[in-house]
C-alpha cells in the first residue's frame, strides 16, 4: 500500500490580498462607525426637540363669551396622534392645532438640522483625522519592506556584486521581488567576471604574438638587413605594434582595477604625486604647459596599491597636459580632509554631456580628433576603475573659464 501523496503546501495570502483586505476592513469599519454615530445623534436630537408646549384658550360656560383663562399642556412627538383627545377642560379648535403643529414642525426642523450639521462636521473631522492616521500607519507598515529592498539595492554597486539582499519575511510579492533582484545580481556578477576573465586572457594571449612581431621587426632593422626603401614601412609597423602593446596593457590594468585589491599597503600621496609631476615635466615643456604641485604641510596616506595609484595620477596629468591650451597651466593639489587629489587644467569650454562621456572607454572627446592628440580613450576609464578598487570615485567637472577639474577620492589610511 503506497503512502498518500503529501498535501500541497498551504499558500499564504499574497501581499496584495492582505493589503486589499486590510484597507477594505478599515474603511468598512469606519463607515459603519460613522453611520452608527450619525444614527444615534439624529435619534437623540429628535427626542430632545420633539417636546413642545401648546396653550389653548379656555372659554366660559357659553362658548361665545370671552376667554376666561388659558390652558397649556405639553405635547410630545408620540402624543401628536392623540391631539383629537385634548386634556379635560381644554377646548382646542382645529385651526389652533394646525397652527401649533406648523410652528412646532418648523422649530423641530431647524433645531434638528442645525444640530445635525454641526455634529456631522465634527464627526467628519474626527473620522478624517483617524483615517489619515490609520492610512499612514498602514502605508508605513505595508511599504517598509519595499523601502528596505530599495535601500539594500542602492548600496550594491559594480564593485560588490557578490552582495545579496537575502530578504526575510513572509513568502509574498515583496519576498519574490527580493529573490528576483538576487537572481539578477547573480547573473550580473557572472557576466562581469566572465568579461574580466576574457579581457585578461585575451590580453595575455595577444602579448605573445605582439612580442614576437616586435622582435621580428627590430632585429632586421638593427642588423641593417632591411633595404632603405622598406625601413619607413618597418618603422610604421613597429609603431603600430607598440601602440597595440600599450593598448593591451591598458586593458589589463582596466580589468585589474575593476576587481578588489587583495593586498593594500600605506601609500603616501605627496611623494607619489611629486614623482608623477617630475616625470611629466618633459612632455609638458614640449606642449608649452606649466605643471605646478604644492605638497601639503602634513602627509596624506591612503591604503592601496602604489602602482595603480601612480598609474591613475599619471593618466590624469597626461590628459591635463595633452588636452590643454598653448601656455596652459596644470595644477595638482592634495586634499587632506577627504583623502585624494585634484588635477585642474586650462583648456576649451566643456559641456556637461561631453564631461559625462569622458569616463567611458575609448571616448577621447572632441579635441582628440586633432592630429596631435594620441591615446586610446582609456585613461579616465582606468582612473575610475582604480578609484573604485580603492573605495573611492572620480569626479569630473568643468573648470570656470575653460578646462577640466578631475578629483580622485580614496579611502583613508
Amino acid at each position: 500500500m503506497t503512502d498518500p501523496s503529501p498535501a500541497p503546501p498551504r499558500r499564504r495570502w499574497s501581499f496584495r490580498t492582505r493589503l486589499t483586505v486590510t484597507i477594505a476592513a478599515i474603511f468598512v469599519a469606519a463607515g459603519v462607525g460613522l453611520l452608527a454615530v450619525q444614527y444615534l445623534l439624529v435619534q437623540s436630537f429628535f427626542r430632545a426637540a420633539s417636546t413642545t408646549t401648546i396653550c389653548s384658550e379656555v372659554k366660559g360656560p357659553d362658548a361665545s363669551g370671552p376667554a376666561t383663562s388659558a390652558n397649556c399642556f405639553v405635547m410630545t412627538g408620540t402624543a401628536l396622534g392623540d391631539a383629537d383627545h385634548p386634556p379635560p377642560g381644554a377646548a382646542i379648535t382645529r385651526e389652533t392645532l394646525e397652527a401649533a403643529f406648523d410652528e412646532y414642525s418648523g422649530a423641530l426642523s431647524q433645531d434638528v438640522l442645525g444640530s445635525l450639521l454641526i455634529a456631522s462636521v465634527v464627526v467628519i473631522v474626527v473620522f478624517a483625522v483617524i483615517a489619515v492616521l490609520l492610512a499612514g500607519w498602514l502605508a508605513r507598515r505595508s511599504l517598509r519592506r519595499i523601502a528596505e529592498v530599495t535601500e539594500l539595492t542602492r548600496r550594491i554597486t559594480t564593485d560588490d556584486l557578490d552582495r545579496r539582499l537575502d530578504l526575510a519575511g513572509p513568502d509574498d510579492e515583496i519576498k519574490e521581488l527580493g529573490d528576483t533582484i538576487d537572481d539578477m545580481l547573480d547573473r550580473l556578477h557572472t557576466a562581469f567576471e566572465a568579461q574580466d576573465r576574457f579581457v585578461q586572457n585575451a590580453s595575455h594571449e595577444l602579448r605573445t604574438p605582439l612580442t614576437v612581431t616586435r622582435a621580428a621587426l627590430e632585429i632586421p632593422l638593427e642588423q641593417g638587413r632591411v633595404p632603405a626603401e622598406l625601413q619607413p614601412a618597418m618603422r610604421r609597423a613597429l609603431a603600430a605594434n607598440a601602440h597595440s602593446e600599450r593598448l593591451i596593457g591598458s586593458l589589463l590594468v582596466l580589468a585589474r582595477g575593476r576587481g578588489r585589491l587583495d593586498e593594500r599597503v600605506p601609500v603616501e600621496l605627496g611623494p607619489l604625486l611629486a614623482t608623477v609631476v617630475a616625470e611629466a615635466a618633459g612632455e609638458a615643456g614640449a606642449h608649452g604647459v606649466e605643471v605646478s604641485f604644492d605638497p601639503p604641510a602634513t602627509s596624506v596616506t591612503v591604503d592601496g596599491d602604489e602602482q595603480l595609484l601612480a598609474l591613475a595620477a599619471r593618466n590624469l596629468v597626461d590628459n591635463a597636459v595633452r588636452y590643454n591650451d598653448e601656455r596652459g597651466v596644470v595644477q595638482v593639489r592634495i586634499d587632506a580632509e577627504r583623502p585624494g587629489f585634484t588635477i585642474e587644467n586650462t583648456g576649451r569650454e566643456l559641456g556637461d554631456t561631453e564631461i559625462a562621456a569622458l569616463g567611458e572607454p575609448f571616448h577621447r572627446g572632441e579635441a582628440s580628433r586633432r592630429a596631435d592628440r594620441d591615446g586610446y580613450g582609456l585613461g579616465l576609464s582606468i582612473v575610475r576603475a582604480v578609484a573604485a578598487a580603492h573605495g573611492g570615485d572620480l569626479v569630473l567637472s568643468p573648470r570656470p573659464g575653460g578646462g577640466l577639474i578631475a578629483t580622485l577620492t580614496l579611502a583613508g589610511h
